[in-house]
């Protein structure tokens, strides 16, 4: 009994030590974007950029650092709901081609900024999906920015989707690093953070 007990108590304070890291580097993803909205504004702001051309990539730029901010908020909001046993499920039908080519849609810009190759493909004959459609889609959105984060330019990441004994699949793949060997049997650990070096230089607490 003592030493379940003391076992217990190891994981308790592994799972607090990482969730204190994964705190710290959501602050830190979340300080990145809102750097980078302020220097954009304050330059077309004070006129240090007026280029239109430049102007209208700017704008992009922010639109998609907005999209990235809101989407860190929801996970964390997210993250809080699991954690008190709140958060609920509303399946549907779901056509997986919408998700499929919004996900590509939401995700080309930061693709295309980082030199990545991003591409979808839908087998003919996949059936629609029993999900919650907006839970899916930010889980689909979250592995395809960790694929881009980190793909280095001139690489390419596919969203492929098909069927296999009347139901639906999904895959996202990459000509990345790939995660560690030695980080694979931990990836569905709760707040676990691979090689923090890593993560820290492509920027992502996911």
């Amino acid at each position: 009994m003592t030493l379940v007990i003391l076992r217990d108590l190891t994981e308790q304070e592994s799972i607090a030590r990482m969730r204190v890291d994964f705190v710290a580097n959501a602050s830190h993803d979340l300080r990145t974007p809102r750097a980078s909205l302020r220097a954009m504004a304050e330059s077309i702001n004070d006129g240090v950029v007026s280029d239109p051309d430049t102007v209208r990539r700017y704008l992009r730029s922010m639109e998609a650092e907005v999209a990235r901010l809101a989407t860190m908020i929801d996970d964390l909001f997210e993250l809080s709901q699991i954690n008190a046993g709140a958060l609920e499920l509303h399946p549907e039908w779901t056509d997986v081609r919408d998700l499929v080519s919004d996900t590509l849609q939401a995700l080309g810009l930061q693709a295309s900024l980082g030199g990545v190759d991003l591409q979808g493909a839908v087998a003919d004959g996949t059936p629609d999906a029993w999900v919650d459609t907006r839970r899916l889609q930010r889980v689909l959105a979250n592995l395809v920015q960790n694929a881009i984060r980190h793909t280095p330019a001139g690489g390419s990441v596919s969203i492929t989707a098909g069927h296999s004994e009347g139901a639906a699949w999904l895959q996202v793949a990459d000509t990345g690093e790939g995660i560690d060997p030695a980080d694979l049997p931990h990836v569905f650990e709760p707040f676990y953070q691979g090689d923090k070096a890593r993560t820290r230089r492509n920027g992502g607490s996911s």
